[in-house]
């Protein structure tokens, strides 16, 4: 049974880019939150979560000069399981747990972007994930900068 869920969009600003995640998991992903920094390195406020923050929290602390540029999302019985979080050098790390009968879906930002917030539905768990990403080099963030990339798993 599917719990109720609200949509969410939630991304850096004009001149930030993602500086830590923080994954509530277990056997499913309950919830994330984003904490922003600035492009010259100062910490921004916490984001309100998405989801629950039940389950056990891990901190993705993104090394300065480094940006994330892939996720993996693992999806099972219409929630996501897990999600793996990459950066540019490599530096990956895997949230939740798996699952029989996942299915699995890319976010690749492609060459010269960055990913810089997420968007998807979310109540007790996250039921959907999907990525925003904008040229890296880019200090706006508007409508011609922004890419969308969106998987809906139920």
């Amino acid at each position: 049974m599917l719990f109720r869920s609200t949509a969410f969009n939630v991304r850096a600003g004009v001149g930030e880019r993602i500086g830590e995640v923080f994954v509530n998991s277990g056997t499913y992903v309950d919830g994330m939150c984003l904490n922003f920094r600035s492009v010259n390195g100062n910490w921004g406020p916490n984001l309100p979560c998405v989801g629950a923050t039940t389950g056990t929290q891990s901190d993705f602390l993104i090394p300065w000069g480094q940006r994330i540029t892939r996720v993996d999302v693992w999806a099972a019985n219409g929630y996501i399981n897990q999600v793996a979080i990459e950066t540019n050098t490599g530096l990956r790390n895997v949230y939740g747990a798996n699952q029989a009968g996942q299915t699995t879906t890319t976010f690749q930002a492609p060459g010269g972007r960055e990913i810089v917030g997420f968007v998807g539905t979310a109540g007790a768990l996250l039921n959907s994930l999907g990525v925003v990403t904008r040229d890296r080099k880019s200090t706006r963030l508007n409508s011609s900068h922004l890419v969308i990339s969106y998987a809906v798993f139920c």
